[in-house]
């Protein structure tokens, strides 16, 4: 139950005109919440533990690089197969593309064939531009110590955690007066409700996405914040 004390000239509290016009006013309360809810999926998510990865897969991922560009200054094949699915998606994504593959060729970053700028493309340009001048300043001789220079390569292991993907995909959305949060992983509904799975394992329940007791305490206290905020009396 929430008690509210009400000015009707003059004291500390909000008039009543004060809680009708923040009521009209729901969009903030919602958008904070909507971050709250959001920030406690995230906690629940790298709280979660399971099974190790199997002995096959550690090595594997021990030694799969991971990166854009390769110590040789190329563009990295698998790097460069996952933006081009992403590129194909957007307005231009032809030209952008076709830029794409001119740098995985070892094409000049110096130069463009697309005027469209995307900025994942600028970034790739920008690595291979310091990957490349690295190698140049190595074959000349002029180099550092290799102590001071050497930079261990990222390897998939390195960054592994459990349902990676599910720690990106959660997205806060509104309409209306409604507000929700979902994950766009397509298979984040298996495991935050768990599911029957390949050769008819059963994929336990790893409950993420829900609204518990302290999450509505939250969202009334973000509504009484509201309502009676203003000009103080």
């Amino acid at each position: 139950m929430i008690n509210l004390r009400f000015s009707l000239g003059g004291g500390d509290g909000p008039s009543l005109s004060d809680v009708e016009n923040n009521l009209r006013d729901a969009t903030s309360v919602l958008k904070r919440w909507g971050g709250f809810f959001r920030a406690k999926a995230k906690q629940r998510l790298a709280g979660l533990s399971g099974p190790d990865l199997a002995a096959s897969t550690r090595e594997r991922y021990a030694t799969t690089a991971v990166g854009s560009v390769t110590k040789a200054g190329n563009v990295r094949s698998s790097y460069a197969k996952n933006l081009e699915a992403q590129l194909r998606k957007k307005t231009g994504g032809e030209m952008k593309v076709a830029e794409l593959r001119r740098l995985a060729r070892g094409g000049s970053t110096a130069l463009s064939i697309s005027d469209a700028q995307e900025r994942s493309i600028e970034r790739l340009r920008k690595r291979l531009e310091s990957a490349r001048a690295k190698i140049r300043k190595q074959e000349q001789g002029r180099a550092t110590s290799s102590k001071a220079t050497a930079k261990k390569t990222k390897r998939k292991l390195d960054g592994h955690k459990l349902l990676g993907k599910l720690h990106s995909g959660l997205r806060v959305w509104m309409s209306a007066a409604v507000v929700g949060l979902r994950n766009r992983i397509p298979w984040s509904g298996a495991h935050n409700e768990g599911a029957k799975v390949g050769n008819s394992a059963d994929l336990p329940a790893r409950t993420t996405l829900e609204i518990t007791q302290e999450d509505a305490a939250a969202l009334a206290r973000y509504f009484l914040d509201q309502i009676t905020k203003g000009k103080r009396r």
